[in-house]
């Protein structure tokens, strides 16, 4: 299920009940900002031009 924005909070929550991938994504993101970065974007690289669609939040998860 695609989920467009969530919270460091609820991430850390999702953290526990992910698995694979996208709980290796998850904890990358919180590091990420606990480092400082103010806003992650987790998205798939198999769409068609990903960074620039997540670039432009067209695709992808916005972690904040």
């Amino acid at each position: 299920k695609l989920v467009r924005n969530i919270s460091r909070h609820e991430a850390e929550e999702v953290l526990e009940k992910v698995e694979g991938g996208m709980r290796k994504k998850i904890f990358a993101a919180l590091e990420a900002l606990s480092l400082g970065i103010k806003t992650v974007i987790i998205c798939s690289g198999l769409e068609k031009n990903p960074i620039s669609s997540a670039l432009e939040l067209k695709v992808g998860t916005i972690i904040k």
